[in-house]
């Protein structure tokens, strides 16, 4: 029995055993094929990253750009393209673009298209730093004088003509790098140069003409580029094309960006500060106000701004304001409209239109602007001068429905006649009842219940 039994232990563990290595050697099986499998996907599952770039190079189309490219590298795309309008933009946005582009661990192709686009000012630079340039038949490439110059009260065209050899020499050095045409990236920036995409080609500005995307996919793969100190042939065969949108903050950058929003968030926080100071305890105005004063400041951040006519747009509301308290027959007020609209027409400091504020925006908005600020002044003219009749003293034994509850003995904000008034009540009132203005304490109401009996 002892026999049998250490026979059948024998034969069971010896099962054991060989269920044992049968389990390692599928599992070690099924590894090498996972493995295989994911080297194979590697190869295969190929990514063209496609970006949209139009309107005005700005912080939030630098961001956008940057982390497209932050992107690309890490899920190791075979291709990043950045189709581009642009007319230009600000010319430190467009340095760190350079920059990303120049460093980028991806081959990235900019792409002036469709038909009709154009690459300006600071569009020239983020094309010949690309690793491929192209351009769609029907569009044009130039004019790279720079933007955000300023200085004019600090040695006026001193400054613009060291600015304006700093960029030529950026874009000289961007041209160098990509073997491009650098005399012609010095005349963009100095002599404001422009060429249509087959001029592009014949000067060596540009790699190729393409019709649209899918031409230009075919005439990219198998190309040869250089990233780093290797190089490397774009093989696009299989590759799947994803487009990649703006985030919602590069889209909020990219709108806060823009020229004309910005004027209008410092015309509108200064009309809500100025309704907040001629009405006070409103709260609302002046909160959306220095909200918008804030955000144009961070516009304006990235803009360059005429200090001058920042000074007349001030001087301008100065004078709106003393015609509520003047009396000009209407010369103050007139001045000051037309002081706010040269200042707004100079605010930004700029050659190009593109990049300027728009008289469509300046003009509705200067005339809006004053007729309120007028309006609301009269009205708190009017009201001031209709008090001495009355006087706080008529205030007192006068009544109301409470809107709200009032506790005994807490200073309470209530809307009394129209307008808002601390008030401290002698007993409870309730949302409803009527109440009495027993006496006025500076601008504290003392109030009690109304008896009709009285």
């Amino acid at each position: 029995m002892q026999i049998k039994g250490f026979i059948l232990a024998f034969f069971a563990l010896s099962g054991i055993t060989n269920i044992l290595q049968a389990v390692k050697a599928e599992v070690v099986n099924k590894a090498k094929v996972k493995e295989e499998t994911k080297e194979t996907t590697k190869d295969v599952a190929k990514e063209i990253h496609i970006i949209q770039v139009e309107d005005m190079i700005n912080t939030g189309t630098s961001s956008y750009i940057l982390n497209a490219i932050a992107a690309g590298e890490q899920k190791q795309a075979e291709l990043l393209i950045i189709r581009m309008d642009t007319p230009g933009g600000m010319l430190e946005s467009t340095r760190n673009i350079v920059k990303g582009i120049l460093n980028a661990k991806i081959p990235v192709v900019v792409f002036i298209g469709p038909k009709g686009a154009r690459a300006g000012s600071a569009g020239v630079m983020i094309t010949m730093a690309a690793h491929i340039a192209v351009m769609a038949p029907g569009t044009n490439i130039g004019a790279a004088h720079p933007v955000n110059f300023d200085g004019k009260d600090a040695g006026g065209e001193d400054i613009k003509r060291k600015i304006v050899n700093d960029t030529a020499a950026f874009a000289k050095s961007i041209a160098k790098e990509r073997g491009r045409n650098e005399d012609w990236a010095v005349a963009a920036v100095k002599e404001s140069v422009s060429v249509t995409s087959d001029e592009a080609l014949e000067k060596k500005v540009i790699d190729f003409i393409a019709e649209d995307l899918n031409d230009l996919l075919q005439k990219v793969n198998g190309r040869s580029i250089k990233i780093g100190e290797e190089q490397k042939v774009i093989n696009i065969k299989g590759a799947s094309k994803i487009s990649i949108e703006m985030s919602l903050k590069e889209q909020f950058l990219t709108f806060l960006g823009h020229p004309n929003v910005a004027y209008l968030l410092m015309t509108f926080g200064g009309l809500g500060l100025y309704i907040e100071l001629t009405h006070p305890g409103m709260l609302f105005p002046g909160i959306i106000g220095v909200i918008s004063i804030l955000l144009s400041l961070i516009c304006f951040n990235a803009l360059s701004i005429n200090m001058g006519a920042l000074g007349l747009l001030l001087i301008g509301v100065a004078l709106l304001i003393s015609e509520m308290f003047v009396t000009s027959f209407g010369v103050l007020g007139i001045g000051g409209i037309v002081s706010f609209l040269i200042g707004s027409w100079f605010l930004i400091d700029s050659p190009f239109p593109e990049v300027a504020l728009s008289p469509y925006i300046i003009v509705p908005t200067a005339v809006a602007f004053s007729i309120i600020m007028l309006t609301i002044g009269f009205l708190l003219i009017r009201t001031r001068n209709t008090k001495p009749i009355t006087g706080i003293n008529g205030l007192k034994g006068r009544t109301q429905i409470a809107g709200q509850d009032v506790p005994t003995g807490i200073k309470t904000q209530i809307l009394f006649n129209g307008e808002i008034w601390n008030a401290i009540s002698s007993e409870d009132i309730k949302k409803g009842q009527e109440f009495k203005v027993e006496d006025v304490d500076g601008l504290i109401l003392k109030i009690s219940l109304y008896d009709k009996k009285e």
